[in-house]
């Protein structure tokens, strides 16, 4: 389906849940092919894998945000998915209770993560715009910078920084030993390190912080303190979380649940 140039068989309708990369490229594959519908809750596609950089810069974060009208036209409904009945073979939207019938369903939710990398699923495109606009404003006042969780959003995030900032001291406190994952063979991990040892990013590792319930999560002018379970303590004006992805499944927990989704 959506291969070539064969076409949707009579009377089908693939709905697709979830506007991001996934969803995105299976509705473009279908333009022209047949009926379908991309539901998703936001108004604009966000390219997530830039959003980092529109923390620093500027502008940037209008280029992160591709409005699903312009993509699909028609083929796209705004709308938060609160339930899937499947055997009436619909789903049904929190606005109005609204139901969108399917002969084919395709769940795309993804994950869902904390900002910056991530935004809130209702967020609007130009409440998404302010709120980068803003984290700008923070890192630029800020001299003392702490990244919570040295994934590879943690990671990218110090980076960032510290290449437009060189004369902010970031800080990466990360609960293992070895950045981004555990996957990445030695040689990665080194060049990781000398990479951020050249922007002149402190590394706390195998370590994590203990007070996170005290930690603000905008700027603050007055210096906090970061508390480690090691008894590290790191002041800093601004603290950004980067601990993580969740599984967005807000469209499908209520009805279907992991033991009906994967049986």
């Amino acid at each position: 389906m959506g291969n070539g140039s064969s076409r949707l068989p009579e009377g089908s309708h693939v709905v697709i849940v979830g506007g991001g990369f996934a969803g995105c490229q299976l509705a473009m594959r279908l333009k022209d092919k047949g009926k379908f519908t991309l539901i998703d809750s936001r108004e604009a596609m966000h390219m997530n894998i830039g959003a980092l950089r529109s923390s620093v810069e500027p502008g940037f974060a209008k280029k992160t945000l591709i409005p699903y009208e312009e993509m699909l036209g028609d083929n796209f409904k705004q709308g938060v998915v609160r339930a899937i009945n499947l055997e009436e073979k619909s789903v049904v939207l929190v606005a109005g209770d609204e139901v969108v019938h399917y002969t084919h369903l395709v769940i795309a939710t993804g994950a869902m993560g904390m900002f910056p990398a991530k935004l809130m699923m209702t967020t609007s495109t130009d409440d998404a715009i302010t709120l980068y606009e803003k984290q700008i404003e923070e890192i630029r006042a800020a001299q003392s910078i702490v990244i919570i969780g040295g994934g590879a959003v943690g990671v990218e995030l110090a980076g960032e920084i510290a290449t437009e900032c060189r004369e902010k001291q970031v800080t990466i406190i990360h609960s293992r030993n070895r950045l981004v994952n555990n996957v990445m063979n030695e040689n990665f991990q080194r060049e990781v390190r000398d990479q951020l040892n050249n922007l002149n990013v402190k590394l706390i590792l195998g370590d994590r912080a203990k007070n996170l319930d005290e930690v603000p999560d905008d700027y603050r002018p007055d210096k906090f303190k970061v508390v480690t379970e090691n008894g590290i303590e790191v002041e800093t004006e601004l603290a950004i979380r980067c601990t993580g992805l969740k599984t967005n499944s807000f469209a499908y927990a209520m009805t279907m649940g992991k033991e009906s989704l994967f049986s």
